[in-house]
């Protein structure tokens, strides 16, 4: 499914990160050690002026597509005048074209790299021309229980006029 985004506002915690990093070729997964400090300092709670309850795991700022290294913040959307939390960020994700994938229901550890690994396939075959400006993924209450989850993963696209 695609969609047009009007735009929102996330607070979380954000680190840089490379997919050879987080498939344990280059060191270790910076992705796992963010999700621990998420659920372990319960920050989740400490982010003001949220709009939803969902939880966002966010990709932007890429070096070179996705052979590059990215940015890769957990958070949730806040209204745009949220005061932001000392040790975290907030990022404004401007309007733009999204395509939906949905995960199979399953433990997100298996399920989350299968979905990504058929977006890249899509985007290698040619139907999929990623703006590689911001992708995310929506954790909201299917993916209550990590082991038996349905995640959410939305894709920026270029337009169609580019």
């Amino acid at each position: 499914m695609k969609k047009h985004f009007e735009g929102f506002t996330v607070i979380g915690i954000t680190a840089r990160t490379s997919n050879m990093r987080e498939m344990g070729l280059e060191g270790e997964s910076v992705i796992a050690k963010l999700w621990d400090r998420w659920f372990r300092d319960a920050l989740f709670a400490k982010i003001p002026n949220q709009i939803e309850e969902a939880t966002l795991a966010l990709y932007y700022d890429y070096d070179d597509g996705r052979r590059g290294d990215y940015s890769y913040m957990i958070g949730v959307k806040v209204s745009g005048n949220a005061d932001v939390p000392a040790g975290m960020v907030k990022l404004v994700v401007p309007p733009g074209e999204y395509r939906s994938y949905e995960t199979d229901r399953g433990a997100i550890w298996d399920t989350i790299p299968a979905i990504w690994k058929r977006i890249w396939q899509e985007e290698h075959q040619g139907d999929l021309k990623r703006s590689y400006g911001i992708d995310f993924e929506l954790f909201d209450d299917r993916a209550a229980s990590p082991e038996d989850a349905v995640v959410e993963v939305w894709v920026g696209e270029l337009s169609r006029s580019i």
